[in-house]
């Protein structure tokens, strides 16, 4: 209770004292030196963060002078004393998390001596290190003239470093977290491992994060070698941090310059379940934030640029504070943020690209809200956005469109261009295609031959067909989508993306193929239909139902393409499915410069983990071509008739919500268990999908699979006695494998083998001669 009231108090702060404690937090945080009176030669130390584990051996240890009465950094140094020690310990949880840091380190477990440690953090970390310091009269406080010396070798280590966090920082030394509710991080000098860093982040989905900083080229990543939950989360002690808020409603009115600068005003509601000293935002690099109100009153706005804490995130965008003059009590409140930026590209002749497709506005976590657009822009273009047409018109020389989401959607986007239109309707659906007038310059002189369809063409009136027809049957399958309406649009690249209402195509999805002998087979069938399908089924996966993380964005793309192959195998049968299906599994078998398959980087789970510095490509491979494997294989264990059941059942029940792999797999076993559960069947031998999940799910591995079968004939009984030997996987691989046998009287049965061993042997008895005995004959499983 005394905690609570001094809580409130802290809340209750007025507008002058919250920006002048900003200020002064900003000020200091800027001076901070480390403290030459609080310098200590220490011996047998040791710590614990979850999972992780410090031995502080033998040493020198300093802290930082107190900002606002809290130490939030020491550094460790093993350097400065004759047989100096210190030892990080680590034992990841899963095996694809040891099979992970083995990838990185050569080991499934860390324990790896460093020389030095730079710790930053927000929790009881100098309270827990001062106390067992005290406690122990072989530990003593040096001199301060030998403090300072070692103070001046890691001042500006501290400013590096803090200044990646400082945001953080200020979040929670504003709203007074501590303890167990602060974080930590360790930035550590290993003997062997080099430099690397942990973190431990009690207010995220998985807590600890254990990798380092990469640069290879012009590309900086950071390689994640561990991202887990840690022990107290796994095992129920503590539970994940709820949201503080969630936005439910945007208003946005933008204005494009003549230069075709963005400006922007968000009006954004939130709903606060909890009392609010600051409300943390993420926004493009690319938009600067000029001011910000709540409730009608000035808001101070604290942001830093932060590469470290950007690719720990993973992501492009950029957090911001927004600080009411007042705390907020729970409840609803208004925000307004004036931003701008130059987040549109001209690439020739009026084709336009836009760079920050996805978060050019300020948002927060994965809710779905309402959305009203509101766009002027220059008279001579055309613009298209999410949401159902409200108004357009042309007022002094600018037009004005007028948007608005007739249901919540998670993101709201736009393009911009010299637009000609196409529109078809079907059933109670429209598609309103959009095209350039003119080629992207780069386009336009890479290739003669390249031929841009033209507006009016039968080819464009076809392409608009297409998409309106897939659109109205997955309708059909997957219940409504968030509007009847699909504008689509065109982009300069090699991709696609769908959002509520809107699709990106690129250009390439609009040139005349037959002409354009650039393009490979597979390439023609992936700009002449395969990538508007799969964006037109965004529509659901992605735009209905999404993600609560990273771990789970797979789900969604690989849903989304293999919805796409559902619609070629419409168009064109089987056979073009089975031939793209086979040009994914040969990408997945490419090798990397160590001589690694790209598969092995790690599971569909690890979604932006996979982009390594040693894989950078791993990422895609392993999300589409094997994700997409991944669904085709569940839907021959399941048979189309239920396959086709669960997706409108996850459809409905998680509409505007989010659904994680768990999630999944919990769905689909019910669905499962209304398959026959006989002995050979394949619901009795993965009745929960327990197998299949963690084998091609959570695992890595593609098997080469070879039968060998006879008949045996012991009147009035018949069977076929078996072997299938599985290679070129781990001794732990484990699958159910069908094996179809065909009798001469044309009866075809198919019995499922669970496979345990390098080599499984099975019985199965036959009511008649067998003609024939195939292994996986319909490609069920993923193999060499």
């Amino acid at each position: 209770m005394k905690f609570l009231v001094l809580l409130f108090i802290s809340l209750t702060v007025s507008a002058q004292l919250a920006g002048s404690l900003l200020n002064r937090l900003t000020q200091q945080l800027q001076d901070a030196r480390f403290d030459a009176g609080a310098c200590y030669r220490i011996h047998d130390l040791k710590f614990q963060r979850q999972d992780v584990r410090f031995y502080l051996n033998s040493g020198t240890l300093i802290f930082l002078k107190p900002v606002e009465g809290r130490q939030l950094a020491a550094v460790f140094s093993a350097e400065a004393e004759s047989g100096g020690d210190a030892e990080i310990l680590l034992i990841p949880p899963t095996r694809r998390e040891r099979a992970s840091l083995a990838a990185f380190t050569k080991s499934p477990t860390l324990s790896e001596h460093f020389r030095a440690a730079f710790f930053l953090f927000t929790d009881d970390t100098a309270e827990e290190l001062l106390r067992q310091i005290e406690a122990d009269e072989f530990n003593r406080k040096l001199p301060e003239e030998e403090g300072s010396k070692f103070a001046a070798e890691w001042n500006s280590v501290f400013h590096n470093l803090s200044g990646s966090f400082a945001v953080r920082l200020t979040d929670d030394l504003l709203n007074g977290r501590s303890g167990e509710n602060g974080f930590f991080l360790a930035s550590i000098g290993g003997r062997e491992l080099g430099n690397f860093d942990v973190l431990y982040d009690p207010r995220v989905r998985d807590q600890i994060t254990l990798g380092k900083v990469s640069r290879n080229l012009n590309r900086t990543d950071f390689d994640f070698w561990n991202h887990f939950q840690g022990r107290s989360f796994r095992e129920g002690k503590r539970k994940l941090a709820e949201p503080e808020f969630h936005i439910t409603s945007y208003r946005i009115e933008g204005h494009f310059q003549q230069n075709l600068q963005l400006k922007v005003t968000t009006h954004l509601r939130l709903k606060a379940d909890h009392a609010l000293r600051t409300i943390p935002l993420d926004l493009s690099q690319r938009m600067e934030v000029t001011s910000a109100s709540v409730n009608g009153s000035p808001a101070t706005i604290f942001r830093k640029d932060s590469l470290r804490a950007n690719l720990l995130r993973g992501d492009s965008n950029e957090e911001l504070l927004v600080i009411p003059d007042e705390p907020l009590v729970p409840g609803i409140h208004e925000v307004t943020i004036h931003h701008k930026g130059d987040i549109v590209m001209d690439a020739g002749n009026q084709v336009y690209f836009v760079a920050s497709r996805v978060n050019w506005y300020p948002q927060r976590g994965n809710s779905f809200a309402d959305f009203d657009l509101i766009f002027r822009y220059p008279g001579n273009l055309g613009l298209v956005a999410s949401g159902e047409l409200v108004s357009e018109k042309t007022e002094g020389g600018e037009r004005i469109t007028h948007r608005r989401s007739v249901l919540p959607i998670r993101y709201a986007g736009f393009n911009l261009g010299n637009y000609e239109l196409t529109s078809v309707r079907k059933d109670r659906y429209q598609v309103d295609l959009y095209s350039n007038r003119a080629l992207e310059k780069h386009l336009e002189e890479s290739s003669k031959k390249t031929v841009l369809v033209h507006p009016g063409t039968e080819r464009l009136q076809s392409m608009a067909q297409e998409i309106a027809d897939c659109f109205s049957w997955l309708a059909s399958r997957l219940g409504e989508p968030p509007q009847q309406t699909l504008s689509v649009s065109p982009i300069p690249g090699q991709f696609g993306q769908g959002f509520a209402g809107l699709l990106y195509l690129s250009t390439l999805s609009y040139l005349d193929h037959q002409e354009n002998r650039n393009l490979s087979h597979e390439m023609q069938v992936y700009y002449a239909g395969l990538l508007h399908s799969h964006e037109t089924a965004h529509q659901w996966w992605g735009n209905t139902v999404t993600s609560p993380g990273y771990e789970d964005d797979w789900l969604q793309e690989a849903l989304a393409n293999y919805m796409a192959l559902l619609t070629l195998e419409r168009k064109s049968g089987m056979d073009a499915v089975q031939d793209l299906l086979d040009g994914f599994r040969e990408r997945l078998f490419r090798r990397e410069e160590d001589g690694t398959e790209v598969e092995s980087t790690g599971p569909v789970t690890f979604g932006t983990r996979l982009q390594t510095s040693r894989s950078p490509g791993a990422w895609r491979t392993i999300i589409y071509d094997k994700g997409t494997w991944v669904i085709h294989m569940l839907r021959r264990r399941m048979g189309d008739e239920l396959f086709w059941q669960l997706l409108r059942d996850l459809s409905a029940r998680y509409r505007f919500q989010t659904l994680s792999t768990e999630q999944f797999q919990r769905v689909a076993a019910s669905h499962l268990a209304r398959l026959p559960g006989g002995i050979g069947s394949y619901r009795a031998a993965d009745p929960q999908l327990d197998i299949f999940f963690e084998t091609w799910i959570n695992g890595t591995g593609i098997p080469k699979l070879q039968l060998e079968w006879k008949e045996v004939v012991k009147l009035p009984r018949r069977s076929v006695q078996g072997t299938i030997r599985q290679s070129e996987v781990p001794d732990d691989f484990m699958d159910v494998v069908p094996v179809e046998i065909r009798l001469q009287n044309g009866q075809r049965f198919v019995h499922w083998v669970r496979m345990t061993l390098d080599s499984t042997s099975f019985q199965i008895t036959v009511p008649g001669p067998v003609a024939d005995v195939q292994l996986d004959p319909e490609h069920a499983v993923l193999k060499r």
